[in-house]
């Protein structure tokens, strides 16, 4: 009976708490685009990407 009492506290005593994490941010989609620019001419051209 103390054999079981000693194993139930050991057992209490090492049982870890669940991992609490914080919870994640919301995320931020941005468009390369403006809303009221017209669409690209589908060619890539070196000068723009180099701003």
């Amino acid at each position: 009976m103390l054999a079981s009492a000693a194993m139930t506290a050991c057992t209490v005593l090492n049982t870890s708490a669940g991992a609490v994490a914080d919870p994640c941010p919301d995320s931020e989609v941005v468009f390369a685009r403006g809303t009221n620019e017209p669409p690209a001419s589908g060619r890539w051209d070196r000068r723009s990407s180099t701003r």
